[in-house]
């Protein structure tokens, strides 16, 4: 049967495997799979091979130099003008004050300084965003994968020095209703990633999930994908992802609004847990680690989504209530601790963000 690629929202992504394939499948092969000219596949190899995962970033197709560029006293008119009152627009300008350039070149220089009306607000925006990750995106579907580096917390810094607490926290996020799912490591490799990764599948599959309809989205940390120019070569995280069949997405460089979701919740649980909890053993760690984000899932409400939880929203994409309640059993671990790589938890069922006698792994943490 004919394969073929469809193109991908992200077309950063859409390049990278373009390259990948002319790798490893050639020019023509490429261009027939992708449903595009051979030119097109040659220029994004081209500009691999020269600079890398930037040569696949848009150019500016800005000119050097412009002959009819707006003069600077016009411009200065436009300025004064505008700074005198603000209420007045391109059309009026032009026509009451006789400014010699048309609406859409007053019009640039009112968005270039700055001069326009102010934007919508922040909620309107939010809203906007929301409604249409609730068109777009299907529940526990599409995850957002991240590695949070939890050295720089004053208190929790002396732990990890101090006590051989684990530095690194992987955390995975779905962008349709808010679920975090974390786990602790005391290294950032590929292997812990392959880990978290396997570990994420195994309970996605547990809850009913077909993997082939997962997505996962990273940056380009080492942790997670090979950065080499040879792209046929995948880490052991990309293996995963590949041996489960499911679909992996590379952000552009630098980009890190790409990853919103799952940076916020970078922020969330160290102000809400890792700044303020004492930690005494590697049990209390886990466990209340794990209480948290049954709290943060199951109970906490989330204003930036209607004050709404993770499971409430599960519920309304249609989620059943038994399978967003386990969706929130997730056991944090210590992906390279053999003592706390495989715990079970009684998990709890009150309002208590965290519970306080954690004090050995034979304990429930509530």
């Amino acid at each position: 049967m004919e394969i073929r690629y469809k193109v991908m929202m992200n077309t950063f992504d859409f390049r990278l495997e373009m390259v990948r394939s002319s790798q490893k499948y050639g020019v023509s092969e490429t261009a027939h799979l992708f449903e595009v000219s051979r030119p097109t596949v040659r220029k994004w190899r081209d500009r691999f091979n020269a600079e890398g995962l930037k040569g696949l970033k848009d150019r500016s197709r800005r000119p050097h130099h412009s002959p009819n560029r707006l003069d600077d006293r016009i411009r200065a008119q436009i300025i004064r003008l505008k700074g005198k009152m603000p209420h007045c627009g391109g059309d009026r300008m032009r026509n009451e004050f006789g400014i010699k350039a048309s609406t859409k070149t007053i019009q640039k220089v009112f968005r270039e300084e700055g001069l326009t009306r102010p934007r919508r607000s922040k909620r309107s925006k939010q809203r906007d965003l929301r409604a249409w990750k609730e068109a777009n995106f299907v529940p526990l579907r599409y995850w957002q994968i991240d590695t949070k580096d939890c050295s720089d917390i004053p208190y929790y810094a002396e732990r990890i020095w101090n006590g051989s607490f684990p530095r690194y926290l992987y955390q995975a996020r779905d962008v349709r209703t808010g679920t975090l799912l974390s786990a602790f490591a005391y290294e950032n490799t590929s292997t812990n990633a392959m880990l978290f990764m396997r570990k994420l599948f195994t309970f996605l599959t547990d809850l009913g999930m077909d993997l082939g309809e997962v997505v996962v989205q990273t940056d380009n940390g080492t942790e997670y994908v090979r950065n080499s120019r040879d792209l046929t070569k995948q880490s052991p995280f990309e293996g995963v992802i590949n041996d489960a069949k499911a679909r992996l997405v590379r952000i552009p460089p630098r980009q890190c609004t790409y990853q919103s979701e799952v940076e916020r919740a970078n922020g969330i649980i160290e102000y809400e847990l890792l700044e303020i909890e004492r930690w005494r053993t590697k049990a209390e760690l886990v466990g209340k680690t794990t209480a948290w984000e049954y709290y943060f899932n199951r109970i906490r409400p989330n204003s930036y989504h209607q004050n709404m939880t993770p499971y409430q929203r599960m519920k309304k994409a249609g989620i059943s209530s038994r399978q967003a309640e386990q969706t929130c059993l997730w056991t944090v671990t210590i992906l390279d601790d053999p003592k706390f790589k495989t715990v079970n938890f009684q998990i709890p069922q009150s309002g208590n963000h965290v519970c306080k006698d954690v004090t050995s792994m034979d304990l429930s943490i509530c």
